[in-house]
């Protein structure tokens, strides 16, 4: 048995400050049913890219800046030009290399010098003797973790023996997996550990010896050695208090004491933390270099973009034929682009995709059918269909540890059978529960539907006067055998389908007992809303609850269908010349059928490209964007300044919508930069861990971005690494008076991680924010 050293005095090391500050830096990860885009920079939000870059590479060896080879690649395709250096050099400021020296680096082959990374113990013992140690302890607290953490895979019910660290310090008494790699003392090391979790760190981290800033960098890298299952615990935190750490220090404890179990019981005995010492001036050098380049590249992209605003006419609209609302997802870009171009008289509107219904779907597998940075406040139910008797036994008994094999021993042939009607994609329906069951939304009282009907009228933009017609048009992904398939849904809606958030806000429009108290803010007794759902796999659109539509509306439907089926065939061709296997000959009919196939193969991984590509959020009138071909890149925000007085509306678009689509845009951007640490890796060796995520192989972290064929389609990177160009048609002074209010939104604003632009709507002039409110013109 060892004898632990006694702790240093209680004012030499805060370790309970400096384990919370480490815990809230991890960013939160949703689980694979639930599956939402997150910022892998969250917890660095507060620090400029040069601060974070520097303090992810030390914690987590991971990329905050993209590396040369991609910056070199746009610039040899002309993405941008010398002036565009030179302009994003004066910005980015003197310190950066002259524009000569940054156009050598992008002209030739160069890596960036290797940046100061902290290693543990088990890292800098993989350094001395060669093992991956740090694959070792990552593999063995993976297990554990997945064992524990399970969301109903296992049959069997985990023992908990009280909390993370209890329930750990149990299962180390049976682990012979680091006896099976030559440290056979480990489970007697971990039960000599203090009961209590806080005092156990407070001893280990005594041991260590280090001061305070050294404690919190090795701690940090602790883990960001198992980011994955730290932002899992992170997020289960989150969901009580977006400011609790929740278990997350005691995962912490318990990497900190493998640790030192490795230094104590390794042979050599010697090693330590390694921490590094202050940032080295080439580095710096090469980071001031690349920042520059990205800063250059992104100016050629706003120019581009501002180059195709057109004014926003002042004269009153006419009614339109339909009015149609989609989400602001950039997939929806261009479906409402051919729509406009198939019916002139249908006038397009964008909204995030949960129309202001913050719902709880509850039943079944309850989920939140809202952005995740809200809070569901009513709830609804769908009519479920149930297993019989005989059926919950056999999926029982298919399930468990060991009636499986008999199983399939018994029924081998049969099961055959099924997973080739589903490898062929014949099991799957094409319009899920989610579209098809009776919605049950009486939990909603009357009151409360008036403030959802009146919310959303109020903040969906949608222009006077109503149309005969309003096509609420929610948005999800078919596709089979994803284990991101959520990542590919709607992120307005928590990562599921829109489809209930649509049928619910269309049944209110229509509820005339609510028209009847909204007065003379009430659309006319003319104007009727029908629900519909956006498949972005095949770009396919599904009316829903057609049935409750009255006989006075057929013929506007019939009018909607066509332009719909017409603008559909527009953005199939148009998508299909990104999409490796199909063919560019194909008529509009056999796209469809190849879009369709491919949605339903089980070995197909990419089904589609989801949000890859995407660069600006516009806030502004159709009528700035209307005509233009955004390529699909762009997220599309109804805002008129004009029904917004008060600005609550700007508000929301600001707080909400532009700090999910900078969540959208840095995920896109770190899985792509970095596919193997901030993304997940290759799908190809994806295993499914606990349901709740992605691991390589067996064992191990779970993966905390997007895969990599989600963003590269084997040759070249589909998605460009530009931060998020926010355009707003309104005023800067209006723009800063909702930052100044927003500690978040002006950590995004201040120090980089988005670029923000006001637009003067009746002549499209543009002005961009620098650092300290300084506003210049575009």
């Amino acid at each position: 048995m060892i004898t632990l050293a006694p702790p240093l005095p209680a004012t030499a090391l805060d370790v309970e400050a400096l384990v919370r500050t480490v815990c809230l830096r991890v960013a939160p990860l949703w689980g694979l049913r639930d599956l939402v885009a997150v910022n892998p920079y969250l917890g660095h939000a507060d620090a400029g890219l040069l601060a974070a870059e520097d303090a992810l590479q030390r914690s987590q060896h991971a990329a905050v800046l993209p590396s040369w080879e991609p910056l070199r690649r746009a610039w040899q395709a002309g993405k941008f030009s010398l002036d565009d250096v030179a302009a994003a050099r004066s910005e980015v400021g003197a310190s950066a290399p002259a524009s000569e020296r940054i156009v050598a680096l992008l002209c030739a082959d160069h890596l960036a010098p290797s940046p100061a990374r902290c290693l543990s113990i088990a890292g800098a013992l993989a350094d001395r003797d060669g093992r991956d140690w740090v694959r070792v302890v990552v593999d063995d607290l993976g297990r554990f973790m997945a064992a524990r953490a399970d969301t109903g895979v296992a049959r069997w019910t985990f023992p908990d023996a009280g909390g993370l660290w209890a329930t750990w310090r149990c299962w180390m008494r049976h682990d012979r997996s680091f006896a099976a790699h030559g440290l056979p003392g480990v489970p007697a090391w971990i039960a000599a550990l203090p009961d209590d979790a806080a005092e156990a760190r407070r001893i280990l981290l005594a041991r260590v010896g280090l001061d305070s800033p050294a404690a919190e960098q090795y701690l940090g890298r602790l883990l960001g050695e198992i980011p994955g299952w730290a932002g899992w615990l992170r997020q289960e935190a989150r969901t009580r208090d977006p400011d609790g750490a929740g278990e997350l220090p005691e995962l912490l404890t318990m990497r900190l004491a493998l640790d030192l179990a490795l230094h104590d019981l390794h042979p050599s005995r010697k090693a330590r933390p390694l921490i590094p010492d202050a940032r080295s001036t080439e580095v710096m050098v090469d980071r001031l270099a690349r920042l520059t380049a990205v800063t250059a590249w992104e100016r050629a992209v706003r120019h581009e973009l501002v180059r195709g605003f057109r004014p926003v006419p002042t004269a009153a609209v006419e009614r339109a034929a339909v009015q149609a609302v989609f989400c602001i997802d950039v997939r929806s870009e261009g479906l409402r682009r051919h729509l406009e171009s198939a019916d002139p008289g249908i006038a397009t509107f964008g909204f995030a995709g949960f129309f202001a219904m913050p719902l709880a779907v509850q039943g079944g597998e309850a989920r939140a059918q809202c952005p995740v940075l809200l809070q569901p406040g009513f709830s609804v139910r769908l009519a479920q269909r149930t297993a019989t008797p005989l059926g919950r036994l056999l999926g029982s008994f298919r399930r468990s540890a060991v009636g499986g094999f008999a199983y399939m021993e018994t029924l081998g042939l049969g099961s055959a059978l099924g997973l080739l009607r589903g490898s062929l994609g014949g099991d799957r329906p094409l319009a899920s529960e989610d579209e098809t069951a009776v919605l049950d939304d009486a939990q909603i009282t009357p009151d409360q539907r008036l403030a959802l009907l009146r919310g959303m009228l109020h903040n969906l933009g949608l222009a006077r006067p109503y149309a005969r017609l309003v096509l609420i048009c929610g948005h999800d992904s078919s596709t089979a055998n994803n284990a991101q398939g959520a990542a590919l849904a709607c992120g307005a809606c928590g990562g599921h389908s829109g489809a209930i958030n649509a049928r619910l806000a269309a049944r209110l429009y229509n509820d005339p007992a609510l028209r009847l108290r909204l007065g003379s803010d009430a659309p006319p007794h003319d104007s009727v809303a029908v629900a519909a759902l956006h498949d972005t796999a095949t770009d396919g659109v599904r009316i829903l609850d057609q049935q409750s539509l009255p006989a006075s509306h057929r013929d506007d439907l019939a009018r909607l269908r066509q332009a719909l089926a017409r603008a559909g065939d527009g953005q199939r061709a148009r998508r299909a010349a990104g999409l490796q296997g199909i063919s560019a000959s194909a008529s509009d009919g056999q796209r469809l059928a190849e879009l369709e196939a491919r949605s339903r193969d089980w070995a197909e991984l990419r089904p589609e490209w989801g949000l890859a590509g995407n660069t600006a959020f516009i806030a502004a009138p159709r009528a700035l964007t209307a005509g233009r071909d955004l390529g699909g890149r762009c997220f599309l925000h109804s805002y008129d300044e004009s029904r917004d007085p008060d600005g609550a509306v700007l508000t929301l678009i600001l707080t909400a919508p532009v700090v999910v689509a900078s969540w959208i845009n840095l995920q896109y951007w770190a899985s792509t930069i970095d596919p193997e640490r901030l993304g997940s890796g290759s799908k190809a060796i994806h295993s499914i861990a606990a349901g709740i995520g992605v691991i390589a192989g067996q064992s191990g972290d779970l993966g905390v971005g997007l895969a990599l064929q989600s963003v590269h389609d084997g040759e070249r990177p589909r998605h460009d690494p530009i931060r998020l160009q926010v355009f707003v048609a309104t005023s800067p002074a209006r723009m800063e008076r909702v930052i100044a209010g927003h500690a978040h939104l002006a950590d995004l604003v201040e120090n980089g991680w988005i670029v923000l632009h006001a637009v003067e709507a009746t002549s499209a002039a543009c002005q961009r924010r620098l650092p300290g409110a300084t506003w210049v013109a575009v």
